[in-house]
């Protein structure tokens, strides 16, 4: 795995058009807002990790949200993409398209963060999948070959010790605005701890020396809170942050 140290907007920028042309252009991002996070999703982590936990904060979230809404989705992977949506532990892992929306949440929500350094992820998701025993396709979360990674969130069943890289298939505009992508991790261990990591991963460090200018360098680009949540909630947060 490629590490690259930032310390001004043009590295930033160069470390991204190096990482576009070596992979031709195809790239996926994720931010951190420390070095230390894992790549690994919220449900696998403690305390959600344990027995089975995962299971009832599914089937009980599909349950008591069957109630409640008129649209609901017609099929497991949209249940699972509206867990994620509502902050509920899920097996998925977002990324982007986009490198300044990575860029964005690495920098998000800076209260106890502002002397650490930030990462940027860069995720090679073909590369990924060929390595993870899996076709380089990137298939839409509904289809069959993606469907034995979401199976086992709702009921224990045998299921791949690995990761896959697929499109979600929801239509929602803020998974639009933020080009959004996901992996959906089979496995406890991060994707980055994989031996094979270093075929699809690259890791940027973005020094915390220049937070605050790369924020103001992404507001004025428009990458703003309002913009990546395109809400009337993040609109009255925006507006709030101003003062």
């Amino acid at each position: 795995m490629k590490e690259y140290f930032i310390n001004s907007w043009n590295e930033f920028m160069s470390a991204v058009l190096e990482i576009s042309f070596e992979n031709k252009g195809f790239c996926w991002y994720r931010g951190h807002r420390e070095t230390g996070w894992k790549l690994l999703p919220s449900v696998k982590r403690d305390p959600f990790n344990q027995g089975e936990n995962e299971q009832y904060l599914a089937n009980n979230f599909y349950i008591d949200a069957s109630r409640r809404i008129r649209d609901k989705p017609n099929n497991k992977a949209g249940w699972i993409s509206l867990m994620q949506h509502y902050g509920l532990p899920t097996r998925l892992l977002d990324w982007s398209e986009s490198p300044l929306i990575a860029l964005f949440f690495a920098l998000e929500n800076q209260e106890g963060y502002s002397e650490k350094d930030a990462i940027v992820w860069s995720l090679n998701p073909e590369k990924l999948n060929i390595n993870m025993d899996n076709d380089k396709y990137l298939y839409p979360m509904d289809s069959y070959t993606v469907q034995k990674y979401i199976e086992p969130a709702f009921s224990k069943c045998t299921e791949p010790d690995n990761v896959i890289a697929c499109f979600p298939v929801e239509n929602d505009l803020r998974m639009y605005v933020q080009q959004s992508a996901f992996t959906i991790h089979s496995s406890n261990l991060p994707l980055e701890e994989f031996k094979c990591s270093v075929d699809f991963l690259n890791k940027i460090v973005i020094s915390s020396k220049i937070k605050k200018e790369f924020k103001l360098q992404l507001e004025i680009c428009g990458f703003k809170l309002s913009n990546i949540y395109p809400d009337v909630e993040h609109i009255s947060k925006e507006l709030k942050n101003n003062f």
